[in-house]
């Protein structure tokens, strides 16, 4: 009978033992399979995030070259440009200058032919009295 008793709660510890063993074998396959689901979504969420930080990175760097194309375009107009008015510029100021000079000039002759006049006058009345006097002699 003790025999039975003392089989009995072997069993019944071998039961226990059992039934922990396999709860934890089922505990350690289940942290496992969670782990290794875990660790995959996160490396497909990461290759994903790399995927599309490599195609951002790629437009904008095609952005980017596309841009500072278009700004160096933009800049050699603009340096073109400039120096069209710059040309533009400088013929003007040489003819606002020809033109005051001409201007100048035209006053000074303007000038000389009221003096050449005055002169005239002053010739015409010397010759007049010169008459004059001619006549009363």
């Amino acid at each position: 009978m003790f025999q039975n008793i003392l089989n009995k709660k072997k069993r019944k510890n071998l039961h226990i033992c059992l039934k922990l063993t396999l709860t934890t074998i089922i505990m350690i396959l289940f942290y496992i399979s969670l782990k290794y689901f875990y660790l995959n979504k996160n490396k497909s969420d990461s290759n994903k995030n790399d995927y599309y930080q490599e195609k951002i990175y790629k437009k904008e760097e095609k952005d980017s070259n596309y841009y500072n194309k278009q700004k160096k375009d933009l800049n050699i107009e603009l340096q073109k440009l400039k120096s069209q008015y710059q040309q533009k510029y400088d013929l003007l100021l040489y003819q606002n200058k020809k033109k005051i000079s001409q201007n100048e000039e035209i006053k000074k002759i303007k000038q000389e032919i009221e003096n050449i006049k005055k002169k005239i006058k002053i010739f015409d009345k010397i010759i007049i009295t010169f008459e004059q006097k001619n006549k009363k002699l």
